[in-house]
């Protein structure tokens, strides 16, 4: 209903209320159980985002970065969902706003790490503190990484990569099999740089040099072990573990 008055009204109208409309679908995405219900609501949000005004889309981008930065945690993994349909919506015009969104990003990933580390023994798969703002950061760096190519190799941000790859035994299975769908990402990247040359110089990546290789590939090992229940699992542990093999062999 409210997406076809999002799309239906006149965008003076729209324009003028999206602040309030905005806040009430973020409260709902935030506090309703009901997973369709969610599911709905962020299509609502990302259809507000695409049909408001420059200058409202920029109050959006500044309540959510405003949001993540927090220490409320539903707020942060919130605020995360919709910086990920930020991204969608804006494209390529969300590049400036990388600079703020990254550290943020790096720091609720390690902190999330941190405490699956202290309590792994003991912790079922959602009482695992901080899974969902990881999770829908997660979700949110997969998109970045998709929207800008440019990124996937940048130095700056490497240390990155190695807080992602905590997040291959996570309990969580969400978090597992997003952490592996954004590793084959880096992997991709990896292979186009190199091009097929048979001479590889690959410790210039942080996630290729032999010993952490060894440390990702008994990682995925590990997963195999364990019952998926995501249908793209197989497929993306066989192009990841064939590539690391290869890459030990040559090494």
């Amino acid at each position: 209903m409210l997406h076809a008055v999002l799309l239906k009204f006149p965008g003076n109208i729209v324009d003028a209320h999206s602040q309030i409309i905005f806040v009430h679908l973020v409260a709902c995405l935030a506090n309703d159980d009901n997973s369709k219900v969610r599911s709905m609501t962020a299509a609502a949000i990302k259809c507000l985002m695409g049909h408001v005004s420059s200058h409202s889309l920029q109050s959006i981008l500044e309540y959510s970065l405003c949001w993540y930065a927090s220490s409320k945690q539903n707020l942060v993994a919130t605020s995360a969902q919709v910086l990920g349909l930020l991204v969608e919506v804006m494209g390529k015009r969300f590049k400036k706003h990388l600079q703020k969104v990254l550290p943020l990003l790096k720091d609720i990933l390690r902190s999330a790490a941190s405490h699956h580390s202290s309590s792994e023994k003991d912790s079922s798969e959602n009482t695992v503190p901080f899974w969902k703002e990881a999770y829908y950061s997660l979700v949110m760096r997969e998109k970045i990484l998709q929207q800008f190519n440019n990124v996937i190799l940048d130095v700056e941000n490497a240390d990155l990569w190695e807080t992602i790859c905590d997040f291959h035994l996570h309990p969580h299975l969400w978090l597992r099999s997003i952490s592996n769908r954004i590793y084959l990402i880096y992997v991709a990247a990896v292979a186009d740089a190199c091009g097929g040359k048979s001479e590889l110089s690959l410790e210039k990546y942080i996630l290729m040099k032999p010993s952490t290789l060894f440390l990702s590939s008994a990682s995925f090992c590990a997963q195999l072990k364990v019952s998926q229940t995501d249908e793209r699992a197989g497929d993306i542990f066989a192009k990841i573990l064939c590539f690391q093999f290869v890459v030990l062999i040559l090494s």
